[in-house]
């Protein structure tokens, strides 16, 4: 058996509210990222998989921090999807060009997803990454239209688990759990 767990970065949002691929985090993210550690330092993770934007190998480097871990940097854990997508805060109707965008973010997020799968058949993964990605994923597993991503409410610095069983069977163990949750629930 094997089990994921897909961490959203911290907060990497500059004061106009944007970030890219190499935006640092906040001090808000900072803050995230270190009450994660508690976190991590409660299981013992066999692999620790990063999407190679800034935000999240910071959020990862300060998460393990207390770890010897030597996290891999997978390519195919970058964020996807357009910046106009809707988030599960104002669900819209998606347009023709967003729904051409989201399946082609879907067939990424499968590939990966068969990628871990295949790699992965026991222990506990970390993987650090991105909120669509995360969205997508459980989408995808759970069999949905392409649109019910934005269903999904995938904080800063939450915890999405996946557990495979030794036959195949994916079974979500929650998703999005914001880690300040976590974190009274280990005090």
């Amino acid at each position: 058996m094997v089990t994921f767990y897909f961490i959203r970065h911290g907060n990497a949002y500059d004061e106009a509210g944007l970030q890219t691929p190499e935006s640092s985090l906040n001090a808000e993210g900072v803050a995230q990222a270190t009450v994660l550690k508690k976190f991590v330092a409660s299981k013992k993770f066999t692999d620790v998989l990063v999407s190679p934007y800034t935000r999240a190998l910071e959020t990862c480097q300060i998460a393990t921090s207390d770890k010897n871990f030597n996290a891999k940097i997978m390519e195919d854990l970058r964020e996807v999807g357009g910046k106009n997508w809707p988030s599960p805060l104002n669900q819209v109707i998606l347009t023709s060009k967003e729904l051409s965008e989201l399946e082609i973010a879907r067939d990424q997020v499968r590939k990966v997803w068969q990628e871990l799968r295949s790699t992965y058949k026991e222990g506990r993964v970390l993987v650090f990454t991105h909120g669509n990605l995360i969205r997508i994923l459980m989408s995808l597993i759970l069999e949905t239209e392409a649109s019910r991503f934005q269903s999904f409410k995938i904080d800063f610095v939450s915890v999405s688990t996946i557990e495979i069983s030794d036959d195949g069977v994916e079974i979500i163990l929650n998703v999005g759990c914001p880690i300040y949750r976590l974190a009274e629930a280990l005090a």
